[in-house]
């Protein structure tokens, strides 16, 4: 199969993948209000998923020097400012849920770091050269208020106990 062929099938799968992104994404939005974390967990490994095929994209995509490199390229742009859509959505909605609890469970902090790394992620990505969109600067605005959401959230938690031995 060419690479061509190979990039098709990969950005069919991307669509598939953001498709039951956003579906978990919407049982995120449901369930946010009974502060029930199995629904955002299963969002994040769908995005996790989608992430890993986001890597093998780019690194097929790299491979392609020809005239379709540039369709291909706008192609995945596009997809990936809709993973980013959802990431930044089911955020805002999970964070603002739990701006509003007087007490975090305990670990907290250690519970929402990786969320905090991957929007950070988001925003450097939404910042490269490649995103240089009036569609992708609204989203890296939802993106850093995603951030300070988040961030506001983990300064309020208590982080787990440290048993050294020290």
């Amino acid at each position: 199969m060419s690479n061509l062929g190979v990039m098709a099938e990969l950005l069919n799968a991307f669509e598939q993948q953001l498709t039951l992104a956003r579906n978990s994404a919407r049982e995120v939005s449901e369930h946010v209000a009974y502060l029930d974390f199995a629904p955002y967990r299963r969002f994040r490994s769908q995005i996790d998923e989608t992430m890993a095929l986001v890597c093998v994209l780019e690194g097929q995509l790299d491979s392609i020097h020809d005239r379709d490199a540039h369709e291909l390229r706008a192609e995945m742009i596009r997809l990936n400012l809709r993973m980013l859509t959802l990431i930044a959505g089911a955020a805002r909605a999970m964070f603002s849920r739990l701006q509003q609890v007087s007490t975090l469970p305990l670990g907290a902090q250690e519970l929402f770091g990786p969320e905090l790394n991957a929007l950070r992620e988001a925003e450097a990505k939404l910042s490269g050269p490649d995103y240089r969109t009036p569609e992708a600067d609204q989203l890296l605005s939802h993106i850093r208020d995603s951030i300070r959401l988040v961030e506001g959230v983990i300064n309020r938690a208590t982080a787990l106990p440290e048993f050294d031995a020290s």
